[in-house]
């Protein structure tokens, strides 16, 4: 009985945003795989699967049975947004399953299920947002995890470009629409970091509301240098998209120079939070979305590198990827033991 009470628990308090574990899981193991570490990258992508199936079962169930509870979770701009994590988490799946299984199916098939996600959380959510009569104030609803906005955009571009050796007859069309998922992406990144800076530097922010969901600050932008690289790569080899390897190369660059100045201003504020402010380190689903942007960062820096010749950032990605892995591996043994000790869901 008691079990069954504590799994009855776990899936109404199931976070919307626990996708970001998928997230997390499968850029590291593209890292790793990028890196020649083959036989780790298919381990992680076989928990990867796993964990997807497993969270997707545990929605749909919450769904079903707590409905109520998964639609206040949807409407409020606080957790709503973090839907799109679904969205991220299927576009990087996508990416695993044709790089690192060589499953083109599977990975056609989790790109469309992310582009159908996207239309239906992204649209649904802000329809809902923007329509509600009654708002909350600024600094309580937004924060970093708005910037899954940007991240779920750009996993599709990049899923977009990878299934473009599957779809070789539509490889034009769907380069073109990468290059505006790109732009789309990039825009959004616009519009709310100004907000983000806004709400960081001018209105109080305590030390238990800088949660790890701000590293997305970095990881939005690392996301977009990826799809970015990716675009600058193929955009050379059509005829008629030629014209935007420019532009393409000169938001690629700056994306990721922002994207590096993000990282030590991170790491001191995380400094405050934990060293000074005494927060305490104990494991919470939203570590993922610090991970994450950790793998991106290697996975975008690599491709930045052979999109610009750049032979001088080896070591930057080496320490990345390293980064990216230790960072995983101590957020996953703290979830497992998490779900072998709590009653509930985190948070």
């Amino acid at each position: 009985m008691r079990s069954f009470l504590r799994w009855k628990n776990r899936i109404q308090q199931l976070e919307p945003g626990y996708f970001a574990l998928v997230m997390a899981t499968g850029i590291v193991a593209l890292a790793l795989d990028m890196k020649g570490l083959a036989g780790w990258a298919l381990v992680m992508t076989v928990i990867n699967l796993a964990a997807y199936g497993w969270l997707l079962l545990l929605n749909v169930l919450r769904l079903l049975l707590y409905r109520t509870a998964w639609v206040a979770d949807f409407v409020s701009p606080q957790t709503g947004v973090s839907s799109l994590s679904f969205v991220a988490a299927s576009g990087v799946l996508s990416v695993q399953c044709l790089q690192i299984v060589h499953a083109p199916v599977a990975a056609a098939a989790l790109g469309g299920v992310a582009a159908f996600a996207w239309l239906l959380l992204c649209y649904g959510f802000l329809a809902v947002t923007m329509t509600c009569n009654q708002k909350m104030p600024l600094m309580q609803s937004l924060h970093g995890g708005w910037l899954i906005i940007v991240v779920a955009t750009q996993s599709i571009a990049v899923s977009v470009v990878g299934l473009m050796t599957v779809f070789a007859n539509l490889s034009t069309a769907l380069l073109f629409v990468a290059l505006c998922l790109f732009c789309i992406g990039t825009v959004w990144y616009v519009i709310l970091i100004v907000l983000l800076v806004y709400r960081m530097v001018f209105l109080p922010l305590a030390a238990n509301e800088l949660t790890p969901p701000y590293w997305i600050n970095m990881g939005a932008l690392a996301i977009s240098t990826l799809a970015g690289a990716l675009l600058v790569q193929q955009l050379g080899e059509v005829a008629s998209l030629q014209r935007f390897v420019p532009f393409a190369t000169g938001w690629t660059l700056l994306l990721w120079s922002f994207a590096s100045w993000w990282i030590p201003l991170l790491l001191l504020l995380g400094v405050w939070r934990h060293g000074v402010q005494r927060v305490p380190l104990r494991y919470h689903s939203s570590y993922w979305n610090m991970v994450f942007p950790l793998g991106m960062y290697a996975v975008c820096t690599h491709q930045l590198q052979q999109a610009f010749a750049l032979d001088f950032l080896t070591g930057v990605v080496n320490a990345s990827v390293a980064a990216g892995f230790v960072a995983w591996l101590i957020v996953f043994v703290g979830g497992i033991r998490h779900w072998l000790t709590c009653d509930s869901m985190p948070g």
